[in-house]
């Protein structure tokens, strides 16, 4: 198999679908990673969330504590 001189047609469509399926994966895996990404930061956000709830929760004052 020759490189892309031409001088082997079979080797080049070879090789030019080496490159296209590169890209192909290139921009499954770029899109994946921004799925990713993005799911990552919804999780962070609800976390967020449910942590400020809960320390809202634990610091406000009961009516027996507050009567004390």
């Amino acid at each position: 198999m020759h490189g892309i001189d031409g001088s082997n047609p079979e080797a080049n469509t070879y090789l030019l679908n080496i490159d296209s399926g590169e890209e192909d994966a290139r921009a499954i895996a770029g899109s994946a990673g921004e799925g990713i990404r993005k799911s990552l930061e919804d999780l962070n956000r609800y976390f967020g969330l449910i942590q400020g709830a809960v320390l809202n929760y634990a610091l406000t004052p009961t009516r027996e504590n507050a009567n004390k």
